[in-house]
């Protein structure tokens, strides 16, 4: 058939009755929907034989506000034989968004009504989640994730979208020790709108080793050392691997018995030869005491300008000095 014109069922009865009817390709199947009554309230396309729909597009009109769950057989295919083709971008099971200009949509099948028909079915207008943001926490706490639906629930799964977690929001995620994703979506069966990802970076410490003096120090030693010249202000260089997953480390130091240090972006570099213990930490988040580092305690003596007690025993006999 080819309806320059486009192709408009009757109101009742057979609309073509041969033996397989197809149509040249880009006419119009027009279909005004002003109701739920087939062949009253909206008019049906009603084959006798064979019906291929392939090249025709689907051209829907109408006063009707559709409700959710509503269906209308558009193609009523006599028989048991299938639907051959589908309509101009309307593959089995597509949306058609928004139906009829309303809030809600459609979804078409061709092996609906008693297994071999055209139908429409309205469906919710299930949209991506919105309102969903990363966060980052300290080490061993929980993250509160938000995300909202105009239509539908708000719905979470695991990093593979495999698992459902949670329905709701907010979603009060586990204690975490690592960073770990989620994903979430709007459902309202039989529509699920895609998934988006929510990432939750966990700040972890960072681990810090010290050179000086031709020593390597790690987290957790505390040496004493003695100055090796004649110079008291020693050079510090401190290295960090497992870097901060946010920003760069701050640094703190403790002299002696007093208090700590404010947190500073530089790290020290450098140490007196006063015999008093040094004592050095690192931060990815200093309002994270999770991602404290370990400490480094560093005790330089200093070195007299003249040897100082010097003593000689010799077969059990002190020598003096001079």
């Amino acid at each position: 058939i080819n309806a320059a014109g486009g192709i408009n069922p009757t109101v009742a009865g057979t609309d073509v009755n041969v033996g397989t009817v197809s149509f040249a390709s880009g006419n119009d199947l027009a279909i005004a929907i002003n109701g739920t009554t087939a062949d009253t309230d909206y008019r049906q396309l009603n084959v006798a034989g064979s019906v291929n729909l392939s090249g025709l597009d689907l051209v829907l009109s109408g006063s009707h506000v559709p409700v959710l769950g509503q269906t209308f057989v558009i193609v009523n295919n006599d028989g048991s034989d299938a639907i051959q083709g589908t309509f101009n971008g309307l593959p089995e099971g597509s949306t058609i968004a928004p139906f009829l200009g309303g809030q809600l949509n459609a979804r078409i099948s061709y092996v609906g009504g008693d297994g071999n028909d055209a139908v429409l079915t309205v469906i919710a207008s299930v949209e991506l989640p919105a309102n969903t943001a990363n966060v980052t926490i300290c080490k061993n706490a929980t993250a509160s994730l938000t995300a909202s639906c105009k239509v539908g629930q708000v719905t979470w799964y695991n990093a593979a979208g495999t698992t459902q977690l949670f329905v709701g929001s907010p979603l009060v995620t586990p204690t975490l020790t690592a960073s770990t994703s989620y994903k979430v979506r709007c459902e309202l069966a039989p529509q699920l709108s895609g998934f988006v990802d929510v990432m939750v970076t966990v700040v972890v410490p960072p681990t810090i080793s010290l050179n000086t003096l031709q020593q390597t120090l790690n987290e957790g030693n505390n040496p004493v050392l003695c100055d090796t010249d004649a110079n008291p202000v020693n050079s510090l260089q401190f290295n960090v691997t497992g870097l901060c997953v946010v920003g760069n480390p701050v640094w703190r130091v403790q002299v002696g018995s007093g208090v700590w240090s404010d947190w500073s972006t530089n790290a020290p570099v450098s140490q007196l030869s006063n015999n008093q213990t040094h004592r050095y930490q690192a931060a990815c988040d200093a309002n994270c005491a999770s991602t404290y580092s370990g400490v480094i305690e560093l005790t330089i003596n200093n070195r007299a300008s003249v040897p100082q007690n010097v003593s000689l025993l010799v077969d059990g006999v002190p020598v003096a000095v001079g």
